[in-house]
Order: structure tokens, then C-alpha cells, then sequence
């Protein structure tokens, strides 16, 4: 973040030093949140910090943001924010106006064009499919005041997907084998088609073997986040669906979609970089609970789909 200038920072109820730390250094203040625990523990900070609003400027450094801080904090409204996992941009954009009240399209738009001016602090995302953030404001709870932005929004989702994301350990071959852009865009797709969280490490495993295969993915999220939000829980899609000439859909193009579909969760990044290891190459839902059948051969997929038209029709 640009230093020198003056953000609102939330200090929620019952935040520790440590808690401190980690917000300053997310929204630019200071660099090093140890070094920041050190020194507010040396000026007896720990004993006296209040949650609150506080304006502070970024890159004020440790003395400054441990001053401003002892000053009691501005009486604002705190509004909590909850952005659930598995939206698309436009989602996310009706959710943070239906708690927050800001613009919905304004916020959208925002957020489908803004990662070139995010990639100094997430060199992720350079590259970003028409420059658009889908798949990295991440799914968690917030608190912002009542007059918070949407750049305010959108930069609190950014850096915690990073922190959420750096803490995650990928192995070395995978990142050797994909870009954290397809990473993201592998755990947006397991979001999308898990319904059970113990099966989201076995679709990873179905789209690494798809891709070695050089099969189609075929995956249906990929049509339907191109369809209205409405019909983003049809279980069947129609001939003329799976059609849609679109880099996103993966029933006409070779592949992993150009980016995410969807704003992941932990565990379907979790997923993404730790896939099961199996030999399936298809899948289907076969149970009202949630379940998905796992095949290897077409055979057995076969006789899966027709269980699953049983159980939900054609």
C-alpha cells in the first residue's frame, strides 16, 4: 500500500498484541508484526490498547502506530460483514452492500479490474484474467466501520487470502507443476463441485488426472458461472449450455478456465494443493446428502449417472 496515507483501522473486541500486529501490517502500517509485539510489550502497550476505530497513516512505522493507538479510540459503528465461500464477484459485490451498503456496482466493478493495482503486494496476480480479482477475496467474517469503501473491502479480502494462503504449505512440485493463479483457480472449481468436505481433495484428484489424460474437464460450474445467479444451482445443464462459447467453458475448451470461478474456501485451496492421490476420472452426484460418486472408467460412470438421474430425474 502506498505509504503516507491515512486508512481506517478496526480494532476488534478482545484483540491481543499479536492481533494487533497482524492488522497493521495487513492494512500497511507498520512492516514486521513481531517487531511491532516487541516494542508495544516494551512500552507497556499490551497493557493499554482499546478496540476501536483509529485513523492511522501506512508506513508511519512502530512509534507512531504504538502512539496512536494509546489515544482512546474514535466512537464509530462497527458493522460485522460476512462473505460466505463459493461467490462469484457479483455475489460478493450484493453481500458486502446487503450488510455494509455500499454500491454494489461500483464494488463489482471495482473488483473485476483492480489487480493491476495490487500486484506490487500480490505478484500472483499478474497476469489476472481481465484484470479481474474473482477467486482472491476471500470467504471469512469482517468488522468495518459504517463509512468503510469498497477499496476498503476488497483490500481486507486481499490480504487475507494472502495470510490464509502463505500459510498453507504447497509442495514444491506442485507450484512447479501449476501457477498460484491455477492453484486458485483448481480450489475455485473443487469449491464449486464439492458438496462434502472430505471429497473436495478427490475432485483436485479428478482434474489432475483429466489434464494428464488431455481430457476435457466437462466440469459443470464452469458453464454455470457464466449463467445468471439464478441458475447457479442447476443440477442438469441443457445441450445449448454446455455450448457457450467462452474461454470459462471447459466442455468446449482444453484445460483449467483462464481463472477462478468463485471465491474459495480454506479447505478447497487446501485441496487444490494436496489433491488426493487416485485414479478417477469422473464423478457424479448420487445422493440427496451430498455424496458424489468417484469412477475410474466410463463404465462405472455410466452406471453412477444413472443412479444419480434415479435418485434426482434426468
Amino acid at each position: 500500500m502506498e505509504p503516507g496515507k491515512e486508512v481506517a483501522v478496526i480494532i476488534p473486541e478482545g484483540s491481543g498484541v499479536r492481533d494487533i500486529a497482524n492488522i497493521l501490517v495487513e492494512r500497511g502500517i507498520v512492516a514486521n508484526p513481531l517487531m511491532f509485539q516487541i516494542m508495544a510489550r516494551l512500552k507497556g502497550g499490551g497493557t493499554y490498547f482499546q478496540p476501536g476505530r483509529f485513523m492511522l497513516i501506512t508506513g508511519s512505522g512502530y512509534d507512531a502506530a504504538i502512539a496512536a493507538l494509546s489515544i482512546p479510540p474514535e466512537t464509530a459503528e462497527i458493522v460485522r460483514v460476512t462473505i460466505i465461500e463459493g461467490l462469484r464477484i457479483d455475489q460478493v459485490a450484493q453481500s458486502v452492500a446487503d450488510q455494509l451498503g455500499l454500491s454494489p456496482t461500483e464494488f463489482e466493478q471495482r473488483a473485476k479490474s483492480a489487480a493491476p493495482d495490487y500486484v506490487d503486494r500480490y505478484p500472483y496476480l499478474e497476469g489476472a484474467f481481465m484484470d479481474s480479482l474473482e477467486g482472491f477475496l476471500f470467504p471469512d467474517t469482517y468488522e468495518f466501520t459504517a463509512d468503510a469503501t469498497v477499496d476498503d473491502v476488497i483490500e481486507r479480502q486481499l490480504a487475507r487470502f494472502d495470510e490464509v494462503w502463505k500459510s498453507i504449505e504447497v509442495p514444491a512440485d506442485r507450484l512447479e507443476r501449476y501457477s498460484v493463479a491455477e492453484l486458485v483457480t483448481i480450489a475455485s472449481l473443487c469449491e464449486r463441485e464439492a458438496r462434502l468436505d472430505d471429497e473436495r481433495p478427490l475432485v483436485a484428484s479428478v482434474i489432475d488426472n483429466r489434464l494428464e489424460s488431455a481430457m476435457l474437464l466437462q466440469f459443470c460450474s464452469t458453464v454455470q458461472f457464466l449463467l445468471p445467479p439464478e441458475r447457479l444451482t442447476d443440477l442438469r445443464l441443457s445441450d445449448a449450455d454446455t455450448r457457450i462459447s467462452s474461454p470459462y467453458n471447459t466442455y468446449i475448451n482444453e484445460g483449467l478456465p483462464p481463472g477462478p470461478i468463485a471465491s474459495p474456501s480454506r479447505l478447497s485451496l487446501e485441496a487444490a494443493a494436496r489433491p488426493a492421490q487416485t485414479e478417477y476420472l469422473y464423478f457424479v452426484l448420487t445422493s440427496t446428502t451430498g455424496e458424489q460418486t468417484f469412477s475410474t472408467t466410463f463404465e462405472e460412470h455410466e452406471e453412477a449417472t444413472r443412479i444419480s438421474q434415479e435418485v434426482f430425474g434426468q
